[in-house]
């Protein structure tokens, strides 16, 4: 398949030429943006990402957040057997030929940008075609029509730019917002952030260059340019720039302030709030960056679940594209007949513990619940034809427990003399004979009814109460007796 001819001039750009000087500039690249032109404005965005650690590290998590869930190729509703088993085997071929994270990580700049466009290059393999690679290209390299403003092209120096070739890219426009292509990129919002951090931070070291630096001031009055500057020369040279040179006094004075009377504070909290409002646009909120000492732990889950709901957002969007311009492109030009869409896996993992607990019990009170439905809920693959399983190990049957012959190692248990015999012998006929007042189903019945073991004390109590125990109490005392004469006799 012939691969979309690109101007040669594009992969020549260097690009990233630091646009941003400030609030006029920032707001004439956004301007310029609007009417078409999206060169300087993908290279502001560049530029932030790069130059702006904290922009470069939430973004990254919310790219990763996306490009690690797991996916499938979900068959549509009407999919027969032999169609499943065809979307099965298309997955199990991307999943080898193309590297599915870096895929989703690169699609997912299109969340900064407004776009990301990936160029697939394809080939043959045993009669299907099939992307060999996808590329991403930068967005200083496209262009938009000047008709709607809406449809990507590629530049080569024309008006429009160049349509770009069907099923030859993968074109992902992330809505962040409503609006034209070229508005919706999340780095619109922070572009105003990112200025006041990087001058702030200016200040903040230029302070800090200078803190308990004494700031020196000559007083002169040398009318000669030369020798004014040799002065100014000379006072620099003694330590760092921290200098002042002015005309006028009563005769040459040296004056000294002490710069660590200064207070920078101000630069720090400036820096703080540029920062908590870019993860607050990116992330949904503070405490999941910062080490929530400005927050407590329910808080914090609270922005992590709106982290969660911003992920699952963007994992729909780029499921979508992936079905309409991969799926779709690959189905096209094989002349497939098969039906599927990409899913992404965005389900949290429910407690195993949990389930474990009351599945039976709910099963033993009566409720219907398909297999189905516990997989999807703990995320366990459904076993195939075949797969093998775990299974439990059979129960050992119980058997009746008899009387030790023979203690731990060599050594034997004692064997009982004909009077200890005798006594263990009556001892046993004792405790045959002993009998409870009480039904044991009546008893049993009351220990599973009671709540905690006060409840079950005061549920045996009713339960005796006038009740005849008195053969129960004088067999209990002749068992407890026969039990005390019985180990005086082993004692001996």
């Amino acid at each position: 398949m012939k691969q979309q001819d690109i101007n040669p001039l594009l992969h020549r750009e260097i690009g990233a030429h630091h646009p941003a000087t400030g609030i006029a500039a920032i707001m004439a690249i956004l301007s310029r943006a609007e009417q078409g032109d999206l060169i300087a404005q993908s290279e502001l965005f560049s530029d932030m990402e790069e130059r702006d650690t904290h922009i470069f590290a939430e973004m990254t998590k919310r790219k990763m957040a996306i490009s690690q869930l797991d996916w499938e190729l979900k068959p549509s509703l009407s999919a027969g057997a032999r169609e499943k088993k065809d979307i099965k085997a298309l997955q199990y071929l991307l999943d080898d030929a193309l590297d599915i994270e870096s895929l989703v990580f690169s699609m997912a700049d299109s969340i900064g940008h407004g776009f990301a466009a990936l160029e697939i290059q394809w080939q043959n393999t045993s009669g299907y075609w099939l992307p060999e690679k996808i590329i991403h290209r930068p967005q200083r390299w496209f262009t938009v029509d000047k008709a709607t403003r809406e449809n990507l092209r590629l530049r080569d120096g024309s008006l429009d730019g160049v349509e770009l070739a069907n099923y030859g890219w993968i074109i992902h426009e992330h809505s962040n917002k409503s609006g034209p292509l070229a508005t919706r990129g999340l780095y619109r919002t922070l572009a105003l952030p990112y200025l006041f951090k990087n001058f702030a931070t200016k200040n903040w070291l230029r302070f800090c260059e200078l803190y308990a630096v004494p700031i020196r001031v000559l007083f002169h009055h040398e009318k000669d340019e030369a020798k004014k500057y040799g002065l100014l020369t000379a006072m620099q040279a003694m330590g760092q720039n921290g200098v002042a040179l002015l005309e006028g006094g009563m005769q040459d004075d040296l004056k000294t302030v002490d710069a660590a009377k200064g207070e920078g504070q101000g630069f720090l909290n400036l820096i703080q709030w540029c920062e908590g409002s870019v993860s607050k646009a990116i992330l949904g909120g503070t405490l999941t960056s910062d080490s929530g000492k400005n927050g407590n732990y329910a808080t914090a889950s609270v922005h992590d679940q709106v982290r969660n709901e911003i992920r699952d957002h963007d994992a729909k969007q780029i499921a979508e594209t992936l079905t309409k311009q991969l799926l779709g492109a690959i189905i096209a030009v094989n002349g497939l007949n098969l039906h599927c869409k990409w899913v992404f896996d965005t389900q949290q993992s429910a407690d195993l513990a949990l389930y474990a607990d009351a599945i039976p019990k709910l099963v033993t009170a009566g409720f219907q619940i398909p297999t189905s439905y516990l997989y999807d809920k703990l995320k366990i693959p459904m076993p195939e034809n075949g797969e093998d399983i775990l299974a439990a190990t059979p129960a050992v049957p119980a058997t009746t427990p008899t009387k030790p012959t023979a203690l731990a190692g060599d050594i034997q248990q004692p064997a009982l003399t004909a009077d200890q015999q005798a006594i263990e012998d009556l001892a046993d006929g004792v405790l045959n004979a002993l009998s409870s007042p009480i039904d044991p189903t009546v008893i049993a019945s009351a220990i599973r009814a009671a709540k905690d073991p006060q409840d079950l004390e005061t549920r045996l109590a009713a339960i005796l109460l006038g009740a005849d125990t008195t053969d129960f109490n004088k067999t209990l005392e002749q068992a407890l007796f026969a039990a005390d004469v019985m180990g005086y006799a082993h004692a001996i």
